[in-house]
C-alpha cells in the first residue's frame, strides 16, 4: 500500500485523542458497520467507537467511515446533513 493511502492504525488515533489533551481513552474499536464484529482494517463500511475522559467527564462517540476510495457513507452523512 502506497503511503498515501496508508491507514492509520488505533493505537496512532490513541496517541493523538490523548496528545489532545485527553486523561484516558476507555476504549477505541473498529467494528463492522452492520453487523458490529471487531474488524483488523479497514477493508469494508465500518464504526469507530469511542469513549474517552476530558477531565472527570467521560465522553463517547462514534462515527462511520470507509476504505480509501469507497465514499457511500461519507456521501449518506452529507445527503443526511443536507436534510435529502
Amino acid at each position: 500500500m502506497s503511503a498515501a493511502l496508508r491507514q492509520p492504525s488505533l493505537d496512532e488515533a490513541r496517541a493523538t485523542i490523548l496528545a489532545a489533551g485527553y486523561r484516558e481513552v476507555e476504549y477505541l474499536e473498529l467494528r463492522g458497520e452492520t453487523d458490529l464484529r471487531a474488524l483488523a482494517s479497514l477493508d469494508r463500511p465500518a464504526r469507530l467507537l469511542v469513549a474517552a475522559w476530558l477531565g472527570d467527564t467521560r465522553l463517547i462517540d462514534n462515527v462511520s467511515t470507509s476504505p480509501p476510495g469507497n465514499w457511500s457513507g461519507s456521501r449518506r452523512c452529507l445527503q443526511a446533513e443536507a436534510g435529502k
